[in-house]
């Protein structure tokens, strides 16, 4: 997509030019500012809700803005923000910018310098399909009619989709450093299903989610609620021990977005906590964590950051040992700013974090540990993007497994620290998910081995 193209999709031509008059510098007039950097971002989000096969509501919001940020000669940064995307708008953000900047701490650090180029946008933007409302009504029906087919689905209290469509531009000194459009899509699924018992129907979430609507997966889904539902029957007390543990997708995530926390350079400078160590030791020679910023079904993917860099495959764990740490052009190299939206600072953070796979499948898991612990959910992790920790308290639960069946319903406590229980990394498949509330780390099936478990 060029950028005249994507510029006339999201009506962005006037803010696009009116940033790059805004960061073209005077020197007359500001001649101890040495960059401006205007970050444009259009969202547009649909959000569809279902109880039963009733409707509830259907509402589409759009928001645009900029954050304008000010570098002066001696280290310092100012920022500021606005939704008036008109030249006057966009310069008054930058002198009230440059103004701040002035009460700044200088930065130590040279900053890198940006790439003057326009990055190629390798994704494509949202279809007419991804725009049109009526394609997600229908998704969403069908996913109902197909979940109410399931003889253990009893009912479905609510299932809802929500698709956002984003346009985002850097603008350095007058040149435009990237234009993308991204989407991100996900479907939820909340049913109760029956019991073999007389106890009540249990309820749990299911959920998809992918870059384009066409993509989604309602039937895993469904599939994954009833797995939840499974699992919240009475749980035997699991006794205290050391058991190896095959834990599924959805907590992968959740963890892998903890640990990218501890991989950004800039962590104890946005008050995320202190990150690992470039040579430091953090798991089983199994382990290899590559973030993959290009990888066509990621939601989180970008041919460039939220400071125009362009983005590329990166290992930061390889063999166990943090061999790379994530940057933004304050911190190294850049390539890795992420932006929550234009009021958000920019931090270093991941696009889609993955465990490398050890050409294991799940079958191969379950022979390797046919009596571990079968992990169905973890809960205990931080949120994504708040500050972390490496000490874990995880509470577990799942299934006990004899001989690679599937036997009583368990819950226990995992405690220690996100090491502790990287150490222990043995084998991960490549049946990679991405779940819409942990983050933007990928999901696959792992066997962590000698897991010290505590009576919950």
């Amino acid at each position: 997509m060029s950028i005249e193209e994507w510029a006339g999709r999201w009506d962005m031509g006037a803010p696009v030019r009116a940033a790059q008059a805004v960061t073209t510098l005077e020197r007359s007039k500001a001649p101890d500012v040495r960059e401006v950097e205007v970050f444009l971002r259009a969202t547009q989000t649909d959000r569809i809700t279902f109880a039963g096969r009733d409707l509830q509501a259907a509402a589409r919001t759009r928001a645009i803005g900029a954050a304008v940020r000010v570098w002066r000669d001696d280290g310092r940064v100012g920022q500021s923000w606005t939704e008036d995307l008109s030249l006057d708008g966009l310069r008054t953000a930058r002198d009230e910018a440059a103004l701040l900047g002035t009460c700044g701490v200088p930065n130590q650090r040279s900053r890198q310098p940006a790439e003057p180029t326009i990055v190629e946008n390798r994704f494509v933007g949202p279809t007419t399909e991804q725009l049109a409302l009526k394609a997600k009504l229908d998704l969403v029906r069908e996913t109902v009619e197909r979940a109410r087919a399931v003889p253990e689905v009893a009912a479905l209290p609510a299932m809802w989709l929500e698709d956002t469509a984003t346009a985002a531009a850097v603008v350095l000194d007058g040149s435009i450093l990237s234009a993308q459009a991204l989407t991100d899509t996900h479907l939820t699924v909340l049913l109760r299903a029956r019991t073999p018992t007389d106890a009540p129907d249990a309820s749990a979430y299911g959920m998809t989610r992918a870059r384009r609507l066409v993509e989604l997966d309602p039937t895993a889904a469904v599939a994954e609620a009833l797995e939840q539902a499974r699992a919240l029957g009475d749980r035997a007390p699991l006794p205290a021990g050391c058991y190896d543990l095959v834990i599924q997708p959805s907590a992968i995530a959740y963890l892998l977005s903890t640990v990218g926390s501890l991989l950004a350079a800039d962590a104890g400078r946005t008050g995320r906590g202190r990150a690992w160590g470039i040579g430091e030791r953090v798991g089983s020679d199994r382990l290899c964590l590559v973030d993959d910023p290009l990888r066509l079904d990621g939601p989180a993917s970008c041919s460039a950051d939220a400071e125009g860099t362009p983005t590329r495959p990166r290992f930061l764990v390889e063999k166990g040992v943090v061999t790379a740490l994530l940057h933004t052009r304050d911190s190294g190299p850049g390539g890795n700013a992420v932006r929550d939206d234009h009021r958000a600072d920019v931090q270093a953070g991941i696009t889609n974090l993955m465990l490398q796979p050890t050409n294991a499948d799940v079958a191969e898991l379950t022979r390797q540990a046919p009596d571990a612990i079968w992990v169905q959910a973890a809960h205990g992790f931080p949120p994504p993007g708040t500050p972390v920790s490496r000490d874990l308290r995880l509470i577990l639960e799942g299934w006990r497994m004899r001989g690679g069946e599937l036997c009583e319903p368990v819950r226990a406590t995992l405690p220690g620290t996100v090491m502790s229980l990287l150490a222990g990394m043995d084998s991960a498949t490549d049946d990679y998910r991405f779940f819409p509330s942990a983050g933007t780390g990928a999901g696959c099936t792992v066997l962590f081995r000698d897991q010290t478990l505590v009576a919950n």
